[in-house]
């Protein structure tokens, strides 16, 4: 039988560059008899931020534990609404019903310590992950 491999959970800061997140005001929309379904621009940047994410980590990191996360937040951008969007990303799949989780971490509970800094509008939306 072979051995499972141990989640990869790197000492250092793993660094993203990603799309900038939609605003979680713009995430979800309500649906008669149906409830709040995700918009079409909340999925499309989810499958583009996703790839962006696996094209610049293989394979990517797993955070079985707590993590520290840290975001460069571009101006122009809400500050209190860019992180929903990334932790559902960053999440299992099936946690939070997003197709494109990454399962980098189980769930957003395990976020121990997040920082939000804002930098020049030209600078790219960046992600830091780090064991906590």
């Amino acid at each position: 039988m072979a051995e499972i491999a141990p989640p990869i959970m790197p000492a250092t800061w793993v660094v993203f560059s990603l799309p900038a997140p939609p605003s979680a005001n713009n995430l979800y929309f309500n649906v008669p008899g149906r409830g709040r379904v995700k918009s079409d621009k909340y999925k499309a940047w989810a499958i583009e931020a996703g790839w962006a994410a696996r094209e610049q980590h293989s394979p990517l990191p797993q955070y079985p534990d707590k993590v520290m996360v840290d975001i460069d937040l571009p101006r122009g951008l809400d500050i209190d609404n860019a992180q929903k969007a990334i932790f559902d990303l960053l999440q299992m799949p099936q946690r939070n019903r997003l197709k494109q989780g990454l399962g980098i971490i189980t769930d957003d509970k395990m976020i121990e310590h997040l920082v939000i800094r804002r930098v020049p509008a030209e600078q790219p939306f960046t992600v830091r992950l780090r064991a906590a």
